[in-house]
């Protein structure tokens, strides 16, 4: 029973430390905007809901339902960021301030708490045989992950932001 008194107070103290770092947000270090992709299937789910609202004769609702997709899902995509500050790693943006709000939960990440970052390079062939590199960076720990896709041509400029960052530190 001891012991799980002892787990019990070692998760309430991680809680806690989480709840004390998100208060620490600093300066941004670096930022990247999130892939869109998965804002642009959810405004195109919006779409077709609302071209069967129509077919019903619902005609406000589909009409709000346009305007949703077509409006406010793009800014929500386009406002969605990870960032680093020096001190962790998280998602910024209207839709992860809300689920902070209501619900107290965050996806932040600190340096210390890292557990595995795994980068994975795809190679495409397009047009004229021109070959196109696609990089996927995983950041995982503490029951967190966050997932972030370059193309070939940010790696550059990202990887010389995190190097400058890594040597101030």
């Amino acid at each position: 029973m001891n012991e799980r008194n002892e787990f019990e107070g070692l998760s309430a103290i991680a809680e806690a430390k989480d709840a004390r770092q998100v208060g620490q947000q600093g300066p941004v270090v670096a930022g990247v905007r999130v892939s869109p992709g998965p804002y642009f299937a959810f405004a195109s789910v919006i779409a077709f809901a609302s071209a069967l609202l129509l077919r019903a004769e619902h005609d406000a609702w589909a009409l709000a339902l346009v305007g949703v997709a077509v409006f406010v899902v793009p800014v929500l995509a386009l406002s969605d960021r990870i960032v680093f500050d020096g001190i962790s790693i998280q998602r910024r943006g209207p839709l992860f301030f809300l689920l902070q709000l209501f619900f107290g939960k965050t996806k932040q990440l600190a340096v210390s708490d890292f557990e595995t970052v795994e980068t994975n390079a795809v190679r495409t062939l397009r047009r004229r045989g021109a070959v196109r590199y696609r990089y996927r960076t995983q950041i995982s720990g503490k029951g967190k992950r966050l997932c972030h896709r370059v193309r070939g041509r940010g790696v550059s400029a990202a990887s010389a932001r995190a190097i400058s960052v890594g040597s101030r530190r």
